[in-house]
This record gives structure tokens, sequence and C-alpha cells, in this order.
């Protein structure tokens, strides 16, 4: 991988050959994040004071873009050495508190407009999302709850961002088709099937009268039994309950089974992409998306790590 650094008015730097490198996409919950470690010169000094964003190229494609957060010079007995760490532009709304308040007939656009392009993020895909009747912004919120809680509630959908740096409203959407089989070597390979925390029924219930029941029908059918209560306000339809309901159990479900899957290359997928799994060593096939990737190289080592989100098909 080559690196780049910029300062706030685009200039661009070339990095020294990097020594070692460490690369996270997400598929939105949390930031994207990097970690490039290459040797020192005192003329860096200046440059790495001035810079706020990153990019990594790999193969002429970029496979990072984010923002700088930290930088850290070492001199030792293995010489002298740069630490460079950071996330990915998520980090500019995570790090920016929304104004609260409540919103009626508010759209996606109006939401862009108000909580994510003042801060940078201009780059952005939007999705097919319904406006919302009431929307309610709370104290405390980051920006980038308020746009993945705006989606969610609107269409169901989860931002990310791409490895350019775009972001995608609908992040399931955009992503390549990467094909595991038996000519694939895996080295190492983990499945989880965690039932803890797993919601089997919702019953939401306004403050002053009316209920809606909400299942979910694969858990029930394996067994689980974990029902919650939820109170709303009074003012939501049955529709919004039910909404809100399924909401709910589709967030308890979010990491239940996994399958993480490590390759000898060099950033074989992307979160976001999906993989068609035709062999594996726990015997698992089928289209899986991925939800989290990370690829390492240093020294003679190196890989990719890709953890597949299998709840969702499970």
């Amino acid at each position: 991988m080559t690196g780049y650094i910029m300062d706030s008015r685009g200039r661009a730097h070339l990095l020294p050959a990097l020594l070692s490198w460490d690369v996270s996409h997400t598929t939105g919950r949390d930031s994207g994040s990097f970690s490039v470690s290459f040797l020192y010169e005192e003329a860096m000094l200046p440059v790495l004071k001035q810079a706020c964003r990153f990019r990594g190229y790999h193969d002429g494609e970029t496979v990072f873009y984010g923002v700088v957060d930290r930088y850290v010079v070492t001199c030792d007995g293995r010489g002298r050495l740069v630490k460079l760490q950071g996330r990915s532009l998520a980090a500019l709304l995570m790090d920016n508190e929304a104004e609260s308040g409540d919103y009626y007939n508010v759209d996606l656009e109006y939401i862009l407009r108000r909580h994510v392009t003042p801060w940078g993020v201009t780059d952005v895909a939007p999705a097919a999302a319904k406006p919302l009747a009431r929307f309610t912004v709370r104290s405390g919120q980051s920006e980038w709850s308020v746009l993945r809680e705006y989606l969610e509630f609107s269409g169901g959908f989860t931002p990310r961002f791409t490895p350019e740096g775009r972001l995608l409203c609908d992040g399931s959407q955009g992503g390549r088709t990467v094909v595991i089989g038996g000519g694939t070597p895996v080295v190492a390979a983990e499945f989880a099937d965690d039932r803890c925390g797993v919601i089997s029924q919702m019953l939401v219930k306004k403050t002053r009268g009316g209920s809606g029941v909400v299942e979910n029908p694969g858990f029930i059918a394996r067994g689980g039994c974990a029902r919650q209560v939820l109170n709303v306000p009074r003012y939501l339809s049955y529709d919004a309950m039910r909404y809100t309901g399924e909401y709910q159990i589709r967030k308890s479900r979010e990491d239940s089974v996994t399958l993480t899957l490590t390759v000898p290359e060099l950033f074989a997928a992307f979160a976001g992409d999906t993989v068609r799994l035709d062999k594996s060593p726990v015997g698992l096939t089928g289209r899986f998306r991925v939800a989290g990737s990370r690829c390492w190289a240093a020294g003679e080592q190196y890989g990719t790590e890709l953890t597949l989100s299998v709840w969702e098909e499970w």
C-alpha cells in the first residue's frame, strides 16, 4: 500500500515506504480505521503537524480515505519511526454533536443539509428514504447517530462509507461480489452463533392505550424465548408501532451469527461487498454480506480478515 497525507488546503504529501499497515472497514455502526508505520526524518515534523487526511492506494485503487487522528514518533533501538492513525470520514459526524429538537414531515435531503454536509461530508449517494412525519433529535446525539436513526426509521437503511470516502445512505448497495471456494485458501475461520440478547417478541404499548405484538419467527422456530416490552408515545400510529418493534428485533439480531474468515490476500474484499461462499472449513455455504474487513501487512506477514453477516440469512 502507498500512503499520502493531506493538509487542510488539500496539499498532498507522499509518505515514505510503509513498513506496516492495518486497515479496517465497517458497515456503519462503528468507524473504519487505519494505522500505518514508516521511517521518520526530522523534516517530516511540520508536514505531520498539518496532516488532517490520509489516503491509501493499492494496485492503483483507493483502499482507504479518512481523517488523521494522531501520530507518534519513536526513536529507540529500532530506529526512528512514525505510527500514524485515524478513522474513516464517519469520524467527522461522530465527533460533532447535533442540536436537539423535533422535526415534522422531514425528508432525507433536509437531514443531509442540516446534519451531514456542514461537517465536510459532501460526496453522498442518497437512498430512497421516505419522509418521516415526526423525528426527534435527542440531546447529546452525534450527527452520525442522527443520520443512522433517520435512515433506520425511514427505510431500514444503514449508512456506510466506501474505501474512497463516499457516503452511501443505503449501505447495502454498491458492493462487489467475491467468490471464496475450493480454490481460495482460508488460513483461519471462526463461526459464532450467539442467542443471548436476541429478541423473540416485542410487545409495543402506547402510553395511553393500544398495543401491538411483533415477532421474530426465525428465532422462535429455533426455540428462542425472549420477550421485551416497549412503551412508545401515544401519537404513534399502528404501523409506526409495528416498525419500532421490527427495528428493535433487527437490532438485537445484529452480529448474533457471524463467520470470520482469514485469507492470505491483500484487500480481498471490503465491508459492504458480498461473499459467495462455495466452500468453508465449517461447512457453511451461501451468499453473505461483509459486515467488516481488516487488511494488514508487516514484513512478510499479510492477510485479510472478513466478518460475514450470517445473521441476516440465519
